[in-house]
């Protein structure tokens, strides 16, 4: 989890975190899980990227609790 950065629309944008690049490829949408795990919480994430993205790691490395995080 990151806070601090919007992922929405990030398709295709690089995110740094830590010693690794991650080539953002789409946004995840939130599953039955989630409402499983606490109900109503699939609908209050399902827009504008709150259920998280998707992308390739493009350097691999050590990412730590507190990191930076930054559009690169």
């Amino acid at each position: 989890m990151i806070s601090g950065l919007e992922l929405a629309n990030s398709r295709g944008r690089i995110l740094l975190i830590g010693d690794c690049r991650i080539r953002v490829y789409g946004e995840t949408k939130p599953c039955e899980q989630m409402e499983e795990a606490l109900p109503g919480l699939k609908d209050a994430m399902f827009d504008d990227w709150k259920g998280g993205a998707f992308g390739e790691v493009l350097d691999d490395g050590r990412i730590n609790v507190g990191d930076e995080v930054r559009w690169v």
